[in-house]
């Protein structure tokens, strides 16, 4: 049950403070998206709207106004119920459910005692609690009129159909439950709904254990006529053309009991027979005192009539009686002719239509002297294209000879196609699963580097398939391409760092030179050195060659021009040095390093000279 937390007034606004329940879902939006439901789904739900009910019930509380859209589901499963608006304490609903002849209520779930009483006990909310699961069975509530005050005059009138009518298959002891729950004489119901959660419980026990046919349970619920039961005022099911025309009968409605005679909500005072004095006896008034008078019975007639006539009296009083017993029984068979025309001679029960094709049920309804009127479609998990999904009135309602009977067509289980999904944005895609009345399933996001960030890149099911109104499409939508991070290889060795980078799908390109500091095969420099690269993104690597080496030439027995001359040229600088025996003739005698050895690019060469 939905807490209310506490209640105040603000100056002249009066407030509650009440649980907030998550979601926008009513178990109306469930029955009309789901409904009807397979027998256990429709048990599991209704089991929690009981045990609400029932909490309420044994705290003394009377509900009053239990229908689809009070009842709250939250997106993860959980029933609550609310709005307590009409509900009274047991003592105080039991004789002030209406106030003066005003009627409070949602008329599709309205007891019988409601209407002709104004009163309201537990077992009120049990039968409205058996119109709900009639409706979670069968998608369609049990009574249905032009107007609200029609709808009401049915509940008094006409008994709930078993589900199995509307819903070909379903257990009779399933069907027994509903038919107990919502009896129109209240004392056959449950006393509570304490009392039909355990009957339910028994019924969830066997449709668990694959039990379809339980006689013992089937006969254990089956309703029976309450002695003590008040009886009803006898009435026609045709519903009085001439009364006023409320509102729609979907919504909640107040009633002025008062304007709808045939209802007898109030107490009328009825006029008793009308007696009259008999003719073989003669009351007149004789005075009895000065002012007074006294009735006295004057035998003056019979005392002074002749003997002739006092013989012919008794063949006379004879021939009288049979006369009036003629008449009497004439009477009494015209009486018992209008009540059984009035009564039950001009109905015709309505013949079960359901899962008939339209050619077979309009042949069975002109058979039973009614007409067929198909007035829409709708989509049917049970019952197949073409065939009767519903009828107005229900499967063995009384109705006039000669009425319509208005049926609802199907159209076959309704199915959706997937559409094609592929390379469409994340929000696009969403709006045509929308369009084709389907829901978005489980998305998952990947990296991907051909795709724009947001494209679906695949989903499932695939395109094509047939699916069930707002059943789930799975996505995988791209998240572009993956960053990638920039690491420093500067001093790496080259090979570990292009390996790295290709790794992460980057583009490598290598320069080579000498250096004298980095060894050869090093990274001397990286370009980018920090930052974020995406796959296909170029990387540039500086690597060492190491020193640069030259070959030192020969240049003994040059003379020192000549010799410094030809070193230069090799890339190198001169340092001229004189013998320790110096003669001015400046040829070279050595050199440092030798000829033929290595030395680096721009090193000194020393040469000496005599």
């Amino acid at each position: 049950i939905v807490n209310v937390y506490d209640q105040g007034d603000d100056g002249a606004v009066v407030f509650q403070v009440m649980e907030y329940v998550a979601g926008r879902t009513t178990l109306r939006t469930v029955i009309r998206d789901s409904a009807p439901m397979p027998p256990r789904q429709a048990l599991a739900i209704f089991e929690e709207v009981v045990k609400a009910i029932a909490v309420a019930h044994e705290a003394g509380i009377v509900h009053r106004d239990i229908k689809p859209e009070n009842v709250l589901v939250t997106p993860a499963g959980q029933v609550k119920v609310a709005d307590f608006g009409l509900a009274r304490a047991v003592t105080a609903a039991t004789a002030a459910t209406a106030t003066g002849s005003v009627l409070m209520g949602t008329v599709a779930y309205l007891p019988p005692e409601l209407v002709t009483e104004g009163i309201a006990d537990a077992r009120s909310d049990v039968y409205a609690l058996g119109v709900l699961l009639f409706e979670l069975l069968t998608g369609t509530k049990p009574h249905a009129g032009d107007s609200p005050i029609q709808v009401a005059y049915k509940h008094v009138h006409v008994d709930v159909p078993v589900p199995s009518t509307v819903v070909a298959g379903l257990p009779s002891y399933l069907d027994a439950l509903v038919a107990r729950a919502t009896a129109r004489q209240r004392d056959v119901r449950p006393a509570d709904a304490g009392v039909l959660l355990r009957q339910l419980r028994r019924v969830r026990q066997a449709l668990d254990s694959g039990v379809h046919d339980d006689d013992e349970l089937t006969a254990d619920l089956t309703p029976t006529l309450a002695v003590s039961a008040p009886q009803l005022r006898t009435a026609s099911t045709t519903f009085p053309r001439d009364l006023p025309e409320p509102r729609s009968a979907d919504s909640d409605e107040v009633f002025d009991l008062a304007a709808y005679d045939d209802f007898g909500g109030g107490t009328r005072q009825h006029p008793g027979p009308d007696f009259r004095t008999s003719d073989l006896e003669h009351t007149t008034r004789v005075p009895d005192a000065p002012g007074r008078a006294q009735d006295t019975v004057e035998p003056a007639r019979l005392a002074g009539a002749s003997r002739a006539t006092a013989a012919q009296l008794p063949r006379r009083r004879k021939t009288s009686g049979w006369i009036a017993l003629i008449v009497v029984l004439l009477l009494a068979a015209a009486a018992a002719l209008g009540g059984w025309y009035y009564g039950v001679g001009r109905f015709q029960q309505t013949p079960n239509l359901i899962g008939l094709s339209q050619a077979r049920a309009r042949a069975t309804v002109e058979h039973a002297g009614l007409t067929l009127r198909v007035s829409t479609s709708a989509y049917s998990e049970q019952v197949p294209a073409g065939h009767i999904v519903s009828t107005d009135p229900t499967a063995g309602a009384n109705v006039v000879k000669s009425s319509v009977v208005t049926a609802v067509l199907s159209k076959g289980p309704e199915r959706h196609a997937v559409p094609d999904l592929s390379g469409l944005t994340r929000a696009v895609a969403v709006r045509s699963l929308q369009t084709h009345a389907l829901d978005v399933g489980k998305v998952r996001r990947v990296w991907n580097e051909r795709q724009a960030p947001g494209s679906v890149l695949s989903f499932a099911p695939k395109a094509g398939t047939e699916l069930r109104r707002n059943d789930p499409v799975s996505m995988v939508v791209s998240k572009g391409p993956r960053p990638i991070p920039v690491k420093d290889f500067t001093g790496s060795t080259a090979t570990a760092a292009e390996q790295a980078f290709r790794q992460h799908g980057l583009t490598v390109k290598r320069h080579e030179r000498y250096d004298d500091q980095v060894p050869a095969g090093d990274v001397i420099a990286q370009r980018p050195s920090t930052g974020t690269l995406y796959a296909g993104d170029t990387m540039t690597l500086v690597v060492s060659r190491g020193p640069h080496l030259v070959t030192v030439p020969d240049v003994q027995r040059y003379g020192v021009a000549d010799a410094q001359a030809a070193l230069e040229k090799a890339g190198f600088t001169v340092r001229v040095e004189q013998y320790q025996t110096y003669f001015g003739l400046d040829f070279v005698v050595s050199q440092s390093p030798g000829a033929g050895t290595s030395a680096p690019f721009g090193s000194r060469v020393i040469i000496q000279i005599v």
